[in-house]
């Protein structure tokens, strides 16, 4: 029986899939990318050591231990391999020792193996598999000691598995390495009868994050050990103990701890405010925040606890109530914070009297950004009231006293058309110059000047380049600059216009890009990110967070993180962590992702054109150009192929269920993978060239239908049908949508720019 014409697609795009050929098939693609049956499948076979570690991976996920144990036993040297061995301790441990050049993966390889014999209850063999891990990697090394020491713990040897742990608790900073050393030890301790150590250690792991999980395993273990150990808490203690069971749900016995502190300090009474309010008695806990002995500061602290921990649980209401009335009293920082809570809750739900909020809030607190913000809202819904008058006085308030705001482009995006409607070419020309000058990252500016380019021919914007120039106009050079971008599609063009602007603007993007190109570190964690690079060349994604993940959390050791984690994963072509590494040290350095002054590779970094093969294909099948569907992975997903939205939506396209097995029935594929990146690819152009046609190629219209379904967009079409297309953008009642449509738009835009690149 011949193959359906969309058959057969199917199968030729699978195919490609499953050779992972997106960028040449190499092995930091197909361990990035590919289920384990597929890595398995492909790699079968294969004598390299780099080969032997990911099939041992593929097994071990596939719960085939002992030949996962196989393959991790030969991935040990660089080129001796055993054809037969025994998977059992002791010719697996003699092989991996014996006398040949290890791999570089022979740590993780001999971990590997612990941990797989500790499964099956072999733990004098795990300690010794466990003592063959090197200290070379920091977060490997504190695994297999942490191992070790369960492995010594099953053997009654409490001693030495307590020995184990102590050893290198002072050695690792994070948060998270000494959460897991303090759990590890109150167990040991339990275990061997120590139950007094046993609480303190339990104590200590709530000590160091209260709202962890291991807080809350923490809390948990220790309501049931206390009565058993016959300790008695501190008042302190108490107090850690109360925290850990709220955080883990247990409010009635953190109401108990509580009540066993005899002082009334003001963590107590904020704490006993929160359980109050969790167990449903809001009553009782405003009484704790207007108790007499309370004085006006620990009240509006108090109120405004009570506010936080009803808006937490959805009781958006009754917060208000609460919020506004610890807004009175002005006591700071509680009123600003409540202020600003009441005021964005009211606004939003357009409730009576919002606007005296936002206007009390810019009038109090006239220094803070939140006050830009509050501005435009006045605007908007001055726009939609269609008082332009009061939107153009507010948004005009709003660029003299914030003129590079957060919301900065949004006001002049609507002043560059209140302005042009009242014939004030002038002011309308300001707005243009400001917008490519001050907020260049916006996806207002460039909705706006994609618009306004067709009034320029290339002779006028060279002439307005040449004389903005010789003006030294910075405004006026910037948006010449992009418009010439937008109008010749050129790399090499914008990159000899760079030349004529203030170092200060270029100088910035030029670090940026040698750093990253670079990868230029310099820390004590400088080695851990080069013994990271072996991880990115077999796509083992596990091995990459493992090491990352005891770096602490400090601004200078953040970013060089992600100076490294952008140059590897650019290297090894991980979309996903290139490009959140990229965009996470901007906003480290306060720059914006400028398309105008990003160098070369930077821009590479950033607008990466993943999985390029399996686009193509499915462009060239549906007729839907490239640079959109690029836009709506980096919009969805930012190229994780692993994302899963709240709502559920999956992949690289951000599918909901319902609609990808809708499109499996139209092509008859029974069995999919949404986290696969040809799959989700392939549904996803598939939903756009429906949305295309239904929507008669309407670009804004096909990607809010994607976003929020063509039901909502039909009936905001209707809506506002007597309204232009910015209008219609801008007050879509769904802020996701709109984010989104405005985003996938400069993605697009921004995509056919750089398609030469």
């Amino acid at each position: 029986m011949m193959l359906s014409r969309y058959a057969l697609f199917i199968f030729i795009v699978l195919l490609s899939c499953a050779n992972k050929t997106y960028e040449g098939g190499n092995l930091s693609l197909r361990g990035f990318y590919s289920s384990p049956s597929e890595i398995i499948d492909a790699l079968k076979g294969k004598d390299g050591y780099r080969e032997q570690f990911m099939l041992g991976q593929a097994y071990k996920e596939k719960k085939e231990y002992k030949t996962a144990i196989f393959h991790f036993a030969n991935c040990c040297f660089t080129t001796f391999r055993a054809q037969k061995i025994k998977i059992y301790p002791q010719p697996i441990y003699k092989f991996i020792t014996g006398f040949h050049i290890k791999s570089e993966f022979y740590d993780s390889a001999a971990y590997e193996i612990a941990g797989l014999f500790y499964l099956y209850r072999e733990f004098e063999y795990t300690v010794r598999f466990a003592d063959l891990v090197s200290k070379k990697e920091k977060a490997l090394y504190r695994d297999a000691v942490v191992l070790k020491s369960q492995a010594l713990a099953s053997l009654k040897r409490h001693d030495e598995a307590r020995a184990a742990l102590s050893e290198i608790m002072d050695k690792y900073e994070d948060l998270d390495s000494r959460a897991l050393f303090h759990i590890r030890l109150a167990s040991i301790h339990e275990k061997s009868g120590q139950l007094k150590d046993s609480v303190k250690e339990y104590l200590n792991v709530i000590r160091t994050d209260e709202k962890s999980w291991q807080a809350k395993t923490a809390a948990d273990e220790l309501f049931i050990l206390l009565p058993k150990s016959g300790m008695t808490l501190n008042g302190e203690e108490n107090l850690i103990f109360a925290k850990g069971l709220f955080y883990s749900g247990r409010y009635a016995q953190a109401l108990e701890s509580l009540n066993r502190i005899s002082s009334s300090g003001q963590e107590k009474k904020i704490l006993l405010a929160r359980i109050r309010v969790r167990m449903n008695d809001v009553m009782s806990a405003m009484q704790i925040a207007e108790s007499p002995d309370g004085n006006r500061q620990a009240r509006a602290e108090l109120l405004k606890t009570v506010a936080d921990e009803l808006w937490s649980m959805k009781r958006r209401y009754d917060a208000i109530q609460h919020y506004t009335a610890a807004a009175k009293l002005a006591i700071e920082p509680f009123s600003q914070k409540s202020l600003k809570r009441a005021a964005v809750f009211l606004e939003e739900r357009k409730i009576a009297g919002y606007d005296r909020y936002l206007l009390d809030y810019k009038n109090r607190y006239p220094n803070d950004s939140s006050s830009a913000y509050f501005l435009w809202l006045l605007a908007r819904n001055s726009i939609a009231a269609n008082n332009i008058a009061g939107a153009r006085t507010y948004c005009e308030e709003s660029l003299e006293k914030y003129p590079a705001s957060a919301s900065s482009d949004r006001c002049r995006f609507w002043l560059y058309k209140i302005y042009t409607s009242a014939g004030d070419t002038q002011g309308a020309f300001k707005m243009l110059k400001s917008m490519a000058a001050v907020n260049p990252d916006s996806s207002y500016t460039w909705l706006l000047l994609k618009n306004v380019r067709a009034r320029f021919t290339e002779d006028m914007l060279n002439k307005g380049w040449e004389q903005s120039v010789k003006k030294r106009d910075r405004d006026e050079m910037a948006l010449y600059h992009t418009l010439l971008f937008l109008s010749e599609k050129s790399i090499s063009k914008r990159n000899r216009r760079l030349g004529d602007f203030q170092s200060s603007d270029v100088e910035p993007y030029k670090k940026f890009d040698s750093q990253i190109r670079n990868m230029k570190v310099s820390s004590k964690y400088s080695g851990q990110f080069t013994l990271i690079e072996k991880y990115f060349e077999i796509g083992y994604s596990p091995g990459i967070m493992r090491e990352i993940g005891i770096i602490p959390a400090d601004e200078k050791l953040n970013e060089e993180k992600y100076i490294a984690l952008a140059h590897l994963a650019k290297k090894h072509k991980n979309f996903f962590i290139s490009v959140h590494s990229g965009l996470e040290l901007l906003k480290l350095k306060k720059m914006k992702e400028n398309i105008l002054f990003l160098q070369d590779e930077s821009l590479q970094t950033l607008y990466p054109h993943a999985f390029s093969d399996c686009v193509k294909s499915s462009s060239v099948k549906y007729e839907i150009e490239p640079e959109m569907i690029y836009s709506v992975m980096k919009a969805e997903s930012l190229f994780n192929h692993r994302a899963v939205s709240s709502a559920g939506a999956e992949g690289l396209m951000q599918l909901m269920p319902d609609t990808a097995a809708g499109i499996a029935r139209d092509l008859n594929m029974r069995e999919f993978d949404m986290k696969d990146p040809c799959v989700s690819v392939l549904f996803g152009v598939k939903y756009i060239s429906w949305l295309k046609k239904y929507y008669r190629g309407d670009f804004e219209l096909m990607l809010a239908g994607y976003n929020a379904g063509a039901g909502n967009v039909n009936k905001w079409k209707e809506r506002f049908a007597d309204r232009d297309k910015d209008y219609f953008i801008e007050f879509i009642p769904f802020a996701e949508t709109r984010n989104y449509l405005l985003r996938a738009g400069k993605y697009s835009l921004h995509y056919s720019l750089l398609r030469v690149h």
